[in-house]
């Protein structure tokens, strides 16, 4: 998450497209090996300090996707009926589960697709989203 920082890549007018953005600079940071990974959600099962720490890159996650949610509608945190809040939490975990999981399983999430979905569920324009 440090490769992200604060700069976020949104394409204004289009969720789908801003998330699929946000998802590939998330792979393309300098995260922990894939056998560390591992060893942190095995150890958060019995830690309270390895569960706070995965507590932390969830929460940074979410209110990173909430930012970028926000700037491709072209709002700021605004209130509003909760949706936007979901669909932050919501690809945050999908995030947090395919860095986990997928090095395990072999299988990826259909995060394209899933853009589509939650920018539909805002009922935002679904523009094209660049090829990954």
């Amino acid at each position: 998450m440090e490769a992200l920082g604060e700069e976020l890549d949104a394409v204004e007018g289009d969720v789908a497209a801003t998330l699929i953005r946000l998802a590939d600079r998330v792979r393309s940071g300098t995260h922990a090996s894939e056998r560390m990974r591992r060893i942190v959600f095995r150890e958060a099962e019995t830690h309270e300090e390895v569960r706070g720490f995965l507590h932390g890159v969830y929460t940074r996650m979410t209110r990173l996707t909430r930012a970028a949610v926000d700037r491709a509608l072209g709002t700021g945190p605004e209130p509003d009926d909760g949706r936007r809040q979901v669909v932050a939490e919501a690809f945050a975990a999908l995030l947090v589960h395919e860095a986990s999981f997928t090095p395990l399983s072999g299988t990826t999430p259909d995060l394209e697709g899933v853009a589509r979905l939650f920018a539909a569920g805002l009922g935002a324009t679904v523009g094209e989203v660049p090829a990954g």
